[in-house]
């Protein structure tokens, strides 16, 4: 459940949010030591009537930014969640896909798209392991699960991939191919299917892990500032001070891959800093 703190937040304006979460959940009859399961954010007034919330990392100065909002007259307010009410991108993704009324027919992209001839591995501009799922919402779109791999066709506008899904070696399926938004990709250089560790008897790409090398997709070196325990699907157990690589975040997660092993998955953005 979220909580409305604002009357009850005090503290310095360089006090980490770190050390200022103890006090807040106490004040609410929380056991302080839970600390690690939440998540300090400020609501605040945008264009018109809107509303934006913005979380702070563990290791921010929370009342430096609200005093800035309150002097801007941005009616600030603090918010305390926990992480169960911070759903990552995979489960937000597979509660939307849910809530679709009407399921897309066909399901492939336009006629003269599916005629096309298959793509090869070799002519692929790129490939791609979906981070999170997609549920079509044009005939020309691509349903797509979370770890499913592709071949990447083109890149017909900012935001979208015309991608074939990619069919293993003696697998003599048909080719599917859509359109899915770029965001749910990582995009690499080499076919997750040819990485080290893939097994051709396996009917699951989950365990698959990526060296970072093979990574076209931006990211920025990052350290976690607390452990944490994968909840979800899709989310990586890491351990506090452990470098990992940060390639995309929505929603207030990060999607990072391991230095050491490759291991890849979601972590909560707000326990995540660049490494300076």
């Amino acid at each position: 459940m979220s909580r409305h703190i604002q009357s009850y937040i005090k503290g310095r304006d360089m006090e980490t949010t770190e050390s200022m979460l103890p006090g807040a959940l106490l004040r609410y009859g929380i056991n302080p030591e839970a600390w690690r399961e939440y998540a300090l954010f400020v609501s605040y007034d945008v264009s018109g009537n809107k509303k934006q919330e913005t979380c702070f990392a563990f290791n921010e100065y929370p009342l430096q930014r609200f005093r800035k909002l309150k002097d801007e007259m941005r009616n600030p307010v603090f918010v305390l969640k926990h992480v169960d009410d911070i759903p990552s991108p995979v489960v937000r993704a597979r509660m939307k896909g849910k809530s679709r009324q009407q399921p897309v027919s066909g399901n492939s992209c336009s006629s003269r798209e599916a005629e096309a001839r298959p793509l090869h591995t070799e002519d692929a501009s790129s490939f791609g392991i979906a981070i999170f799922p997609y549920a079509a919402v044009q005939n020309d779109e691509l349903d797509i699960d979370l770890d499913d791999t592709v071949l990447v066709i083109s890149k017909p506008e900012p935001g979208w991939w015309l991608v074939q899904r990619h069919i293993p070696t003696g697998d003599h399926s048909s080719p599917i191919r859509g359109l899915v938004p770029s965001g749910c990709f990582l995009e690499t250089s080499v076919p997750p299917l040819h990485f080290s560790n893939y097994r051709s008897d396996s009917t699951s790409t989950r365990s698959l892990t990526i060296p970072f090398s093979d990574v076209l997709s931006r990211s920025r070196r990052v350290v976690m500032l607390a452990n944490y325990s994968a909840r979800d699907e899709g989310e990586l157990t890491v351990l506090k001070e452990e470098l990992i690589n940060e390639y995309k975040r929505y929603y207030n997660w990060s999607y990072v891959i391991k230095l050491e092993n490759g291991e890849r998955g979601w972590v909560p953005g707000w326990l995540v800093a660049s490494k300076s």
